[in-house]
């Protein structure tokens, strides 16, 4: 998709601008609200900040690569990126980080029902049971549709 500068592209990096410039003012906004013992609202404040400031970067960066990559060179990144074999590499590397990420879960919500909090530890159970009705959903959609 980012291979592409066409229109959609634009349109894309358009809405990560806007994003990144909502999130940055929320963040700024957010902050200066706050008084100064509100440590961890000032730390999430940064933290929409940082995150609109990061995706404003992103963005720009795609937009001059696309400015600055011929249209040539563009089109060979496509086909490179859409190869079967650099298709199966990348969705060999993403198993790998979702069952990672699963048994992550699991072990932080063993030590944090260990240590005697309750909330955190239903929250990764329940992180859990969403990435397998996901996986769920999307393994049927995706069956059906070939």
């Amino acid at each position: 998709m980012l291979c592409k500068f066409g229109k959609t592209n634009k349109k894309v990096l358009s809405g990560m601008v806007v994003f990144g410039v909502v999130s940055l003012i929320f963040g700024i906004v957010f902050a200066n609200s706050l008084s100064d013992d509100q440590r961890s609202l000032m730390m999430l404040a940064g933290m929409f900040s940082g995150a609109g400031t990061g995706i404003i970067a992103v963005a720009i960066f795609f937009w001059i690569r696309g400015k600055v990559l011929s249209p040539e060179k563009l089109k060979q990144k496509a086909i490179e990126k859409n190869d079967e074999r650099n298709v199966q590499i990348t969705r060999t590397a993403l198993t790998v980080v979702a069952i990672t990420s699963n048994l992550t879960f699991a072990v932080l919500a063993f030590v944090l029902m260990g240590m005697g909090y309750m909330v955190p530890a239903l929250i990764m159970v329940g992180c859990i049971y969403l990435q397998l009705g996901i996986f769920l959903i999307a393994n049927n959609v995706i069956s059906r549709k070939m």
